[in-house]
């Protein structure tokens, strides 16, 4: 039986597998200079810095044919044994970032180049699919120039793809540049060199800020050698620093995510191994804090569509499949990390509701409603609030379990999200009614080791 191969297509992560077996990984940075034919379409993501005219990232997202036929004929040479007449088959992971044109695209390339699609599978469909997750699942995935989330529902049976969104404009190569302006200031303090000014020296830059932004988020600090024509270079950045300058890439990766939630704590967020190191990216996902955070290694959708058996009954037509099937993992779902996240609230159910200095209990088994005219025992607000609704919303308690539930025309936000229908809420959760409206804090008060 001949070995089955897949290709991810995940631009920061562009992965070859085949048999569940990861045979190469690498970012999708290329030679594009169409008067050099031998080094055109092959690899150089460690040269970025050294011919920036003559580089390209962006092919994907432009539909490059040229770049992507070429680019799938240097990275998949290694394992046709330089046969290229004989039909290779092929299953491909699809980024988030493909949409209908660019598998059009993808599909015309990879024909050109001899490939017989077998399949198109949503990546994110194979990551949660890989690792047998059930529930809802809201996967991530930075790209080179972009971030995109997809959210997956999974059964016993199968991992779908609902929805998803893409921001482009900041991914992995805009974190560099951040973490390059960064950096570069500190060289300058530090030792008064300018790495700008040594395209060599820059290249190194870059090559050990990833591995450097892992030991910062890690243990606090990292310290960077750069060689310079006369002497060593030396910094030390933190922790901080990486975050502070990456912020603007953290807050579009929370952005993304916030499109495709859903409401609802029940959720379990899945993203590569290497995100989840960034320093910066706990203290970002803290709304995310009651979610199961879980880590998946690079390249897992294309190790995964490489392990699948099913054949296409015709090979004129080309499937994209939104949905994979569950029946067989091939990784165990790893906890990521929360130990950097800062103040990540327990689970505990409120047992007060504050509004205007004056905190309310809230009483097994019976509701408290909330608005303009709430009733005997209610909590009533302000007539001439704008988008309040007589009976607004009510709070009931059962047990250790508080359930919000939305009566109005207008909605009610907790943290900034809307609740549709009703959702269970903790302690320092926070509700918005009307607009601007008024808020209310959830509170936990009891005693804890004999002290209140």
């Amino acid at each position: 039986m001949s070995a089955r191969f897949a290709l991810g297509t995940i631009d920061a992560a562009l992965a070859v597998a085949s048999d569940g077996i990861l045979r190469s990984c690498a970012r999708s940075i290329l030679h594009a200079d169409v008067n050099d034919p031998v080094r055109f379409g092959t690899d150089a993501q460690h040269q970025r810095r050294l011919y920036p005219a003559t580089i390209s990232t962006t092919h994907w997202r432009e539909r490059r044919v040229d770049l992507i036929r070429a680019e799938l004929r240097s990275r998949l040479w290694p394992y046709r044994g330089g046969d290229f007449a004989t039909p290779f088959d092929i299953r491909i992971g699809v980024s988030a970032q493909i949409d209908s044109a660019g598998l059009s695209i993808l599909l015309a390339a990879a024909r050109a180049e001899g490939l017989r699609v077998l399949g198109f599978y949503d990546a994110a469909a194979l990551s949660v699919a890989a690792v047998g997750l059930s529930g809802t699942v809201l996967v991530l995935e930075v790209g080179l120039h972009h971030v995109a989330a997809t959210r997956v529902l999974a059964d016993h049976l199968e991992a779908r793809r609902r929805a998803s969104a893409v921001r482009h404009g900041h991914g992995l190569l805009e974190l560099h540049d951040a973490w390059m302006a960064m950096s570069r200031d500190a060289l300058v303090r530090r030792n008064r060199y300018d790495p700008l000014y040594d395209a060599s020296a820059e290249q190194r830059l870059e090559d050990t800020l990833l591995p450097a932004a892992s030991e910062a988020a890690r243990v606090g600090v990292a310290h960077l050698e750069i060689p310079t024509a006369h002497d060593v270079a030396r910094i030390s950045l933190t922790r901080d620093q990486f975050g502070a300058s990456g912020a603007a890439v953290l807050r579009k990766i929370t952005a993304v995510l916030r499109e495709v939630r859903p409401p609802g704590r029940d959720l379990t967020l899945l993203a590569p191994e290497w995100v989840w190191e960034l320093p910066g990216i706990a203290a970002a996902f803290t709304e995310f804090s009651a979610c199961r955070w879980v880590s998946m290694p690079t390249g897992l959708s294309a190790r995964f569509a490489s392990s699948l058996d099913d054949d296409p009954e015709s090979s004129d037509t080309v499937i994209f499949h939104r949905s994979v099937p569950l029946h067989r993992p091939i990784e165990e779902p790893r906890e990521a990390p929360r130990e950097s996240v800062v103040d990540l609230r327990p689970k505990i159910a409120p047992t007060h509701v504050q509004h205007a200095g004056v905190a309310l209990p809230l009483t097994l088994e019976t509701d408290l409603p909330i608005g303009r005219e709430p009733g005997e025992g209610g909590l009533r607000l302000p007539d001439d609030l704008a988008g309040v609704s007589r009976l607004h919303c009510s709070l009931r308690r059962d047990g250790q379990v508080v359930t919000l539930v939305d009566h109005s025309r207008y909605g009610t936000l907790v943290n900034g999200e809307r609740v549709i229908d009703r959702l269970t809420v903790l302690a320092g959760d926070r509700i918005r009614i009307g607009d601007p409206g008024v808020e209310l804090s959830l509170l936990a008060v009891g005693e804890r080791d004999g002290a209140p």
